[in-house]
């Protein structure tokens, strides 16, 4: 193969002082109205996520919380994450958290879809 070019696509990424704040902007520039924010219980802890729940509401958005996430989740502990993810019914998710977390996110949005 003599190929020079390639694409490769990411999903976009923020960094910087006051990102958070748009958090409810981004949501709804990408057409979302049901948003389930996850993460475990120490990250909860610092309040983070209560601030991105209710910046995202600002947007009329509506979300909901999920700070059930364990570490190193068992099949026991993704399962509850699943039903409540289902019972929620979102259409986009936004995990708050390390590695544990945003698997069990992309677990839940796998078995939603």
């Amino acid at each position: 193969m003599k190929d020079n070019v390639f694409t490769m696509r990411s999903t976009p990424y923020k960094f910087g002082p006051g990102v958070t704040a748009e958090i409810g902007d981004d949501l709804a520039a990408l057409g979302l109205g049901r948003v389930l924010v996850v993460t475990d219980p120490g990250v909860a802890a610092t309040g983070l996520p209560e601030r991105a729940l209710n910046l995202i509401r600002e947007k009329k958005i509506k979300a909901e919380l999920f700070q059930d996430v364990s570490i190193e989740p068992t099949d026991v502990a993704v399962t509850k994450a699943i039903e409540f993810a289902q019972a929620f019914g979102a259409d986009g998710y936004v995990a708050i958290g390390g590695g544990s977390v945003m698997d069990t996110t992309k677990i839940m949005n796998l078995y939603v879809t």
